[in-house]
């Protein structure tokens, strides 16, 4: 089964793919030797081709989630646009302008799916899980695994539920010449398709049983019982046991190992099929655009909380154009209210950089701007995208430092592939207020930090578009409203007022309480759908926070597409905003905050286990 010219078949990938020894082929590097468990280059040898090519895919397989997210741009940009073939333009100071149009990403798209029909070799089943899991020694005598290796996996397995075992096992030099060499080895790469499976899934260990609950899937149920371990350790005790047995016992155990085998299902496995469908893939332009496409990327998550009615992009004769000499690409329109989205916005310094490069200006790589764009103090947030393989502590601390003291009024966020060191980042930031800034490590498709950063993007906008909503003696009525598909799902609004910030006397109003004389309640609706409000006639100086409690806590928040909506009723002016949960686990929604001292509403939208 191995093949020892794997370590070939690397270099020949390497090759094909222009990779280099920057940033993100540095962290596409680090991502394999991670998941293959191994820490050096050089033992990719000591791998099969399968492996190396499967665990190849696994980590270019963002890039395909990527381009899902590109081809939704594209569509947003025909919605607002009468061109029929919108194009993306990427153009940087170190590298020849680029135009992708939508063909780019289907066609990558279209390979990548391909490559992974082709390697997805062993078909899981839990009919073979459960045949494999029964197969062991003598069920009435005790064994116990030798293998040191193992007990080490196994230490990590059980005492570290925060992420999966990087011990690599030593099984394939202690089955090497039993009596059923081959039957175990077929049986232990059962095991290992299992395991990577498991990874796969990224769910977050010590949150297995509850993210089953939400899936109809077999084979995560059987991890809920530790089936990987107790396989593994039947395989173990296989090996080092089997040839010790009593005949009749070497024969029924051959026996269960030949019926499962009979059973396990192979997909043919052509390595040269596949190794020239990834030569296909990787001579794409596109993929020798990997870095530019991770930076538009960035962007389609920026915009992606925006409701795509408020949105509008900057066309050019069918092309949208993201110049490294600075362009509004889009916009996000509430009313009178203009937000500009901008590349490479550059603004003279007011602080002297300490970053290596910037000297009398600084241009991130987007910059989200609330009023003029040569005014550096109107830009409210502030993105840097980063490709690196691991946390650059002097670069991205300086970026934060640099963006923070020259444009004044901005959040600025640091958005990285790779992993971004946050204690060490923030012990280099001195005086850098924590509210100035935010990190997003791994930031890429699938990882929950994702939907962080676009909430967060979107918030910063929705605080702007708030201000000056009401004023002291104006009329509010806020009105939740739910229409989801669980017919039994029970929301109730609540209006929590403290005189101040600092104060321990907090007044509510809801369906249970009435503690708020200046406000009334009426709803207290137990079902889908359904309708609650309340009407705020006066304003005592304070704070007054809307909350939202999903009752009924075993149907999911995410579930019941509620809305609030805050009515002036003295001016008419109105806002909406969406429920959109981070996690399904979470029973309270903090929808905003209004300060009666400011005349502000600032959307919080975050979700919690608890109110106050």
């Amino acid at each position: 089964m191995r093949n020892e010219n794997t370590y070939e078949l690397w270099e020949r990938l390497k090759l094909m793919g222009n990779f280099g020894d920057t940033y993100y082929d540095k962290s596409l590097l680090n991502d394999m030797l991670e998941d293959m468990m191994i820490t050096d280059e050089k033992e990719i040898c000591t791998l099969l081709q399968e492996e190396l090519l499967r665990s190849f895919f696994k980590v270019i397989s963002p890039l395909s989630f990527m381009y899902e997210d590109i081809l939704s741009l594209f569509e947003q940009c025909k919605a607002q646009s009468s061109t029929e073939n919108i194009e993306i333009e990427y153009k940087s100071s170190d590298s020849v302008s680029e135009t992708f149009n939508i063909e780019h990403f289907l066609h990558a798209k279209k390979s990548l799916q391909e490559i992974q029909v082709h390697q997805n070799y062993i078909v899981l089943t839990e009919e073979q899980l459960r045949k494999l899991w029964n197969i062991r020694c003598q069920r009435n005598k005790s064994y116990d695994v030798k293998s040191i290796v193992y007990k080490e996996w196994k230490e990590q397995y059980f005492h570290n539920m925060n992420s999966w075992p990087t011990k690599k096992l030593d099984y394939e030099q202690i089955v090497n010449g039993r009596t059923i060499e081959e039957e175990l080895l077929k049986a232990y790469s059962f095991w290992k398709a299992l395991f990577y499976y498991y990874r796969s899934t990224e769910i977050p260990r010590d949150g297995w049983w509850r993210e089953c609950q939400k899936r109809e899937d077999p084979l995560l149920w059987s991890e809920i019982d530790y089936c990987l371990n107790s396989i593994l350790e039947n395989l173990y005790l296989l090996a080092e046991n089997y040839d010790e047995l009593s005949n009749e016992e070497q024969i029924r155990i051959k026996e269960e190992l030949d019926d499962f085998i009979k059973n396990l299902k192979i997909v043919d496995f052509s390595c040269d099929v596949v190794v020239e469908k990834w030569n296909q893939f990787l001579q794409l332009p596109i993929w020798k655009r990997r870095h530019e496409v991770y930076s538009i990327w960035i962007f389609t998550q920026m915009i992606a909380k925006f409701p795509k009615d408020k949105l509008s992009f900057n066309i050019e004769k069918g092309v949208l154009s993201f110049p490294f000499s600075g362009a509004c690409i889009a916009k996000a329109i509430y009313g009178d209210e203009i937000f500009e989205f901008w590349t490479e916005l550059r603004t003279k310094t007011s602080v002297t950089p300490v970053g290596s490069g910037r000297k009398e200006g600084i241009q991130p790589d987007y910059s989200i701007v609330y009023g003029r764009a040569d005014n550096s103090e109107d830009s409210i947030v502030v993105v840097e995208c980063k490709q690196y393989k691991k946390s650059n502590t002097k670069n991205f601390s300086n970026a934060i430092i640099d963006y923070a003291n020259n444009r004044t009024n901005a959040k600025v966020l640091l958005a990285d592939y790779g992993e971004i060191n946050k204690e060490k980042v923030e012990g280099r930031l001195g005086a850098i207020k924590k509210e100035r800034y935010g990190m997003f490590s791994l930031c890429r498709p699938g990882m929950k930090c994702v939907d962080d950063f676009s909430i967060e993007v979107y918030r910063l906008v929705q605080a702007k578009v708030c201000d000056g909503i009401f004023g002291k003696q104006d009329r509010i009525l806020f009105t939740l409203i739910w229409d989801g598909l669980q017919k039994g799902q029970d929301l109730d609004l609540y209006l929590v007022y403290r005189e101040s910030g600092e104060t321990q006397d907090v007044k509510v109003l809801s369906y249970a309480k009435a503690e708020i004389v200046e406000a009334s309640y009426a709803g207290d609706v137990r079902e889908c759908p359904g309708k609650e409000e309340i009407m705020l006639q006066e304003w005592n100086a304070g704070i007054y926070d809307i909350w939202v409690n999903n009752y009924t806590s075993n149907l999911h928040f995410g579930d019941c597409k509620c809305s609030l909506t805050v009515n002036n009723i003295s001016t008419g002016e109105k806002l909406r905003i969406e429920c959109q949960p981070i996690s399904n686990s979470k029973n309270w929604w903090h929808v905003l905050r209004a300060n009666a001292q400011e005349g502000t509403i600032s959307i919080i939208n975050k979700f919690g286990d608890k109110c106050l």
